[in-house]
C-alpha cells in the first residue's frame, strides 16, 4: 500500500526565502535519506499568498505504511526540533496521511 504524505506550511513573509532554502537544502534531503520515501514534491500555492505570508505544500510518496511508521518515529522528532528552533512560530505546518489509490 503506496501512501502519501501531505505537509502544507504557511510561511511568515519574513522568513520564506530562509525557509524555502532550508527545505530544499537540509529537510527535504533529510527526509529522502533512507528508505522511508521514494518520491517528493514541493509546490507553492497559487492564490493563497496574503499580508502574513505565503502556503507551501511538499508532498512525500511511501512505499508502505511500516515505512513511514518509522520515518515518523526515528526521523520526524529531529527535524521538528531543528525547524522549530530555526523559525519558532514563523511557520505553522498541517500534515495528513493518505492511501494512494491510483496514479
Amino acid at each position: 500500500m503506496r501512501l502519501l504524505y501531505n505537509v502544507t506550511t504557511h510561511v511568515d513573509h519574513e522568513i520564506s526565502t530562509a525557509w524555502q532554502d532550508f527545505m530544499e537544502k537540509f529537510y527535504i534531503p533529510r527526509m529522502m535519506d533512507g528508505p522511508y520515501f521514494e518520491s517528493f514534491k514541493m509546490m507553492k500555492v497559487l492564490g493563497d499568498e496574503n499580508e502574513t505570508g505565503i502556503t507551501f505544500a511538499v508532498q512525500y510518496v511511501a512505499t508502505d505504511l511500516d515505512h513511514f511508521m518509522s520515518f515518523q518515529e526515528n526521523v520526524l522528532p529531529e527535524l521538528t526540533q531543528i525547524q522549530r528552533s530555526l523559525f519558532q512560530d514563523k511557520c505553522v505546518s498541517f500534515k495528513t496521511l493518505m492511501q494512494i489509490l491510483a496514479d
